[in-house]
């Protein structure tokens, strides 16, 4: 069902996700850098309409696959840009 939805808020809150879950590394250590981080947050509101819960798994997936297949414990970096022109 498509619906308009805030983009910067659902990526905070995907990233917020695994920082809940504990996720700090392959090492377990839990004073280490966390594995999924926000880089930086977008200037404004950022409002696009689609599908809300299929964003959020391609978002959570892409997230988790990048966890899984990166090198040791280096943290993944979720960022989000708004750039000229359409989507």
């Amino acid at each position: 069902m498509r619906e308009p939805f805030r983009l910067e808020e659902l990526v905070a809150d995907s990233v917020g996700k695994f920082r809940l879950m504990g996720i700090t590394g392959h090492t377990g250590n839990p004073t280490a850098v966390p594995v999924v981080q926000l880089a930086a947050e977008s200037s404004g509101a950022l409002e696009v309409e689609g599908n809300l819960r299929l964003v959020e798994r391609a978002l959570t997936n892409l997230i988790d696959n990048a966890r899984s297949q990166g090198r040791g414990s280096a943290p993944v970096t979720v960022s989000l840009s708004v750039r000229e022109g359409p989507a």
